[in-house]
């Protein structure tokens, strides 16, 4: 992707640069840089990565790190300075020969393609002096904005991050800390006219917010991930012991307590290669619910002999396999239905939404070499998701807006519902243990997931 250069007319600069004592260390150096180039522009260029105008989920501390390590490299390279506004942009000064600033933001580019919120994307760059005044103008107006704000990094790993989270798994109730999530299959029939749902599957996940809560340390599981990909091997030993230990229980962590309804759980490769694994499948195989496992994309790439091992005994033992974790740009890059897993959960993005034209047909057109009907289509947490879906062919949904569906169908069907939110159905269905599940008179149909054979008055 080639740099778009500004050839109109800069604005007028404003009337003059703020306080310099006001703002913030990386700010005020980047206003006396200005100053100093005021003075002998000819050859230097500015880029500015506007990671303050990123749509949601907003920008991540990763996107800063490797954005400024890349900027970093062109300053080296241009004997020029990357600075740090506060609302999280970051801004390269450097000498433009030979085309330091144009590679930078070239690169730039291709890792934020159109994440903006108006039509110039993230990525802004200025020749000196022609751009000078729009320069000047930027910095005066961003540094005037969110104060404050910026991207809050999450802290390092505390030392012993590991044995802490094994600790914690070990001495802590099961039902504190399993939840469960049902998946939906949306029918359409009449053209659309007529919707009916039923529950595909109830996926066993760990609450990583729970587990943090209950760590002397501060750390943030969910977004580490090779934190967590460490980490499996507690949390499979943990889950598999959990299933085999509750059987005969009668309550949701029972896997015969609803033999018909499918149990997925998240394991991690050696997780699925493990002998308890084998003794849990070989129990679902007798006498329990089909059974589903879900492995990250990120695994599966990292360690493709893991996966080809995996798939194949899983297949053998008639166990479902889910490749978790696919976002629609992997979708479009690394053609993970070629990977051989039953499904693929495609995880939903408000982004997909407002990705251009041109992006959104060649969107389609890998959902379409997929094959719909192998997608999942996960996070579906708004009614805009599922509308998206099933715009594309897809029927299998997972996420907040279908817990809230399903809520939303038993509440209405059930007759000691009358004193009950939707949250409140919504949040114990999602529970394991009997605290979670206090007040519900109707734990069978709450076990359910849904009335069956029910409609919705109105489509998703």
């Amino acid at each position: 992707m080639t740099a778009t250069r500004v050839a109109t007319p800069d604005p007028a600069p404003p009337a003059r640069l703020p306080d310099a004592g006001a703002v913030a260390p990386g700010e005020r150096h980047l206003l006396a840089a200005m100053e100093r180039l005021a003075r002998a522009p000819d050859g230097w260029a500015a880029v500015a990565l506007q990671l303050s105008r990123l749509g949601p989920p907003g920008p991540r501390p990763y996107h800063a790190r490797v954005a400024r390590a890349l900027m970093q490299t062109a300053a080296e390279r241009g004997d020029g300075q990357v600075f740090t506004i506060r609302n999280g942009d970051l801004v390269l000064l450097c000498r433009d020969s030979p085309g330091a600033s144009a590679t930078a933001s070239d690169a730039l580019r291709r890792l934020f393609p159109r994440e903006g919120d108006d039509q110039g994307g993230v990525v802004r760059e200025w020749r000196l002096p022609h751009g000078s005044a729009a320069l000047l103008a930027y910095a005066v107006e961003r540094i005037g904005e969110n104060q404050g704000a910026g991207m809050e990094e999450a802290p390092p790993p505390p030392a012993g991050i590991v044995e802490a989270v094994a600790a914690a798994v070990a001495g802590a109730r099961p039902q504190d800390l399993l939840r469960r999530q049902s998946a939906a299959l949306i029918d359409l029939a009449g053209g659309g006219a007529r919707v009916t749902m039923r529950v595909l599957y109830r996926e066993l996940t760990f609450s990583l917010e729970t587990l943090e809560a209950r760590l002397d340390a501060p750390a943030r599981l969910g977004q580490d991930t090779a934190l967590l990909l460490h980490l499996g091997r507690f949390l499979d030993l943990r889950m598999l012991r959990v299933l085999r230990l509750d059987a005969g229980s009668g309550t949701p962590l029972d896997m015969a307590a609803d033999p018909a309804t499918a149990l997925h759980v998240n394991l991690s490769l050696p997780g699925a290669l493990s002998d308890e694994f084998a003794a849990l499948a070989a129990r679902c195989g007798m006498a329990g619910p089909p059974l589903g496992v879900e492995v990250s994309l990120v695994e599966a790439l990292a360690d493709p002999d893991g996966w080809a091992r995996a798939r194949a005994r899983l297949h053998a033992a008639g166990v479902r396999l889910v490749l978790d974790g696919v976002t629609h740009p992997a979708l479009l890059l690394a053609r993970p239905a070629a990977l051989g897993a039953d499904l693929l959960k495609l995880e939903w993005s408000p982004r997909i939404a407002g990705l251009p034209a041109a992006e959104q047909a060649e969107l389609a057109r890998e959902v379409a070499l997929a094959d719909p009907a192998r997608l999942i289509l996960a996070r579906a947490d708004s009614e805009a998701a599922v509308r998206w879906g099933l715009a594309h062919g897809l029927r299998r949904f997972q996420g907040h807006h279908i817990d809230q569906m399903l809520a939303a169908h038993r509440v209405l069907a059930c007759p000691q519902a009358i004193a009950c939110t939707l949250r409140q159905c919504t949040d114990r269905a999602a529970a394991t243990g009997p605290d979670g599940r206090a007040g519900c008179a109707n734990l069978a149909l709450l076990d359910a997931g849904m009335p069956a054979g029910v409609a919705p008055p109105d489509g998703p």
